[in-house]
Formats: C-alpha cells, sequence, structure tokens
C-alpha cells in the first residue's frame, strides 16, 4: 500500500467547485469523506498547504454560517489522535485546525451524542498527547 500523490491544482478546484456548488442540506455527507483527507494531505504536502487551508476555510464559513451540517466529530477525533506522519509546523496547523472543526462538530450534536463524543475522548487521552496549558485542554 503506497502513499497516495499529493493533490494537483486541477484537483483543489474541482473540490472547490464541487463544494461551492453542493446545497447546504447534502453538504455533510461528502465532509464524511473529505475532512480527513484534507488533513491528511495538509500533513503529507507542504507545498498545497494554502490551498487546503484555503478549502477548509471555504468549509469552515459554510458551517459557520449553517448550523445544521454536521460534522464528523469522530472522524475528526481520529485524525487528531493520529495525525500520521508530516513535519512539525504541518502537525501544529492540522492539529490547531482540527480543534476549530471539533469544536463546531461537538456543538452541532445533540446531548446524548456529546456525551458519547466525550466518553471516547476520555477513553483515548492517552492517545491525544495533550500538555496541560494546550488548547484541547482548555476544549475540555
Amino acid at each position: 500500500c503506497g502513499i497516495a500523490a499529493p493533490m494537483s491544482d486541477d484537483q483543489f478546484t474541482r473540490v472547490q467547485l464541487r463544494l461551492s456548488s453542493t446545497d447546504d442540506s447534502k453538504l455533510a455527507e461528502p465532509l464524511k469523506k473529505l475532512l480527513p483527507l484534507l488533513f491528511e494531505e495538509l500533513l503529507k504536502s507542504p507545498a498545497s498547504r494554502t490551498q487546503v487551508v484555503g478549502v477548509l476555510n471555504h468549509v469552515l464559513v459554510r458551517v459557520r454560517a449553517n448550523a445544521s451540517i454536521a460534522l464528523p466529530a469522530e472522524a475528526l477525533l481520529e485524525k487528531y489522535a493520529n495525525p500520521g506522519t508530516g513535519d512539525a509546523a504541518g502537525t501544529m496547523l492540522a492539529r490547531n485546525l482540527l480543534l476549530i472543526f471539533l469544536d463546531q462538530a461537538v456543538g452541532r450534536q445533540s446531548p446524548a451524542e456529546q456525551g458519547d463524543f466525550a466518553l471516547g475522548v476520555i477513553r483515548r487521552l492517552h492517545e491525544l498527547h495533550v500538555a496541560p496549558n494546550s488548547n484541547v485542554a482548555m476544549f475540555f
């Protein structure tokens, strides 16, 4: 199983175009797959970071404007706990952006889902590599 090549400019353009043309009511389903892939791309390809951040910013603007768009909290937490390999700057950027998306994702969950999510976080604390004064410590 080899490492996939970084996304090309054309692929970023197509992703941005598809996201722009997707109605908010149908955005949650593609985001389930797209967000983890974008964070993976952020880590593996320093050359495309600006483009990835641009797509993530587009998503974040849409999500903040419409609280009914669900986000994949579990998949985002998995990416935070196991970011994969990347340079230090990419890992820090990805983790900080993941916290922003996790905040949005959890805020959209029902109280029962939030409770289940919190239990999952507690079970995985050893994987999260949390420093006492870090952003993630303040998040919870």
